[in-house]
């Protein structure tokens, strides 16, 4: 949403909360996905404003459903008017932590619709796009060292079979040294020498993108995608994207944190590499790639079956809009009872 004004939170401490509310007299304080801050809760829900939280998710694992911090939470919980719900596991959640059940609906996770709204938005024109064309390109997101060195291997052993095959590698922290390090790895493997995206003039074998705020986009240039963090400990990164443009996804054995990745998983839309071990994983790829690059019809479908669960989890913005907007609509009849 559009802002006006964009600022950190004071710590969650009674005298810095009550200085924040007295200087915003909020009407609506909307917390969103993971975090709620119990002192801010409570306060505001007892200065007459109106508590929401949207796109709520709380993990099976999450600390926050164990003794001490269940019961620390449980009054800022109790303070919610109106929960918006990821998926009927995080309502349950939700409830545990102290919610009114009455209050948890399930709308389903905003971010569809972000994912979406940014893939409508690239422009067949967009430069990005060429990059992929003429060529099968598997694009990889968000990469770490740990992805980069499968990725590598992977590549140069399905160059062997299909010379055309092309890599564009999108580092999740495109600095110079992480760059100057793939270069090294590419190297090594007898690659191509990597092309850096500021400097290419067209398609490349191994394109390197040193800047960020493109990744959306360039996986429109892609026949294929992978999705980095499934080997490291950061965790997975979004799979939403490559998933919208209806091209087949590939990430780490490491992705049992991600709903997204189970969601496409069970649809058969992508592909978890479970080998250990980057040889054996860059194997596992390998396979994974020569076959989206010999069977182009398996490949579309099972990008279209990504593309499916982007679609079938659409709306749930709309849905989050319309449950605040009872709540402010709640909280001005309260008032004109009230004056």
């Amino acid at each position: 949403l559009p802002v006006d004004v964009a600022d950190y939170l004071p710590n969650d401490l009674p005298g810095n909360v009550d200085r924040l509310l007295s200087a915003l007299q909020p009407d609506l304080l909307v917390f969103s996905k993971l975090d709620l801050w119990p002192e801010l809760s409570t306060r505001a829900s007892a200065s007459g404003s109106e508590v929401a939280i949207v796109a709520a998710t709380v993990s099976a694992g999450s600390g926050r459903l164990r003794w001490p911090a269940r019961a620390l939470l449980r009054p800022g919980y109790r303070a919610v008017a109106a929960a918006g719900a990821v998926s009927n596991e995080d309502a349950v959640r939700l409830a545990r932590l102290g919610v009114v059940a009455e209050r948890i609906q399930v709308l389903g996770d905003p971010r569809f619709d972000s994912v979406a709204g940014k893939v409508r938005e690239v422009s067949a024109a967009d430069p990005l796009l060429r990059f992929g064309h003429g060529a099968p390109t598997l694009v990889a997101g968000s990469t770490w060292p740990g992805d980069e060195s499968v990725l590598l291997r992977a590549l140069a052993s399905v160059r062997g079979r299909h010379p055309g095959a092309r890599l564009i590698l999108v580092p999740h922290e495109p600095t110079d040294a992480h760059i100057e390090a793939i270069e090294r790895r590419a190297a090594a493997a007898d690659l191509p020498r990597p092309v850096r995206l500021s400097v290419a003039e067209g398609p490349a074998p191994l394109l390197v993108v040193d800047r960020v705020g493109v990744l959306a986009a360039l996986y429109g240039a892609g026949t294929m995608a992978y999705v980095g963090g499934g080997f490291g400990r950061a965790g997975l990164h979004s799979v939403l994207e490559p998933a919208a443009w209806a091209i087949p996804v590939a990430f780490g054995p490491r992705w049992g944190n991600s709903r997204d990745a189970a969601l496409l998983l069970e649809h058969s839309g992508a592909t978890a590499l479970s080998a250990p071990g980057s040889r054996k994983a860059a194997a596992a790829l390998e396979k994974q790639w020569n076959a989206w690059i010999v069977d182009d019809a398996g490949r579309r479908a099972q990008g279209s079956r990504a593309r499916m669960v982007v679609q079938r989890g659409l709306g749930a913005s709309e849905r989050s809009a319309e449950m605040l907007a009872g709540l402010l609509a709640k909280l001005t009849r309260r008032r004109v009872l009230d004056a």
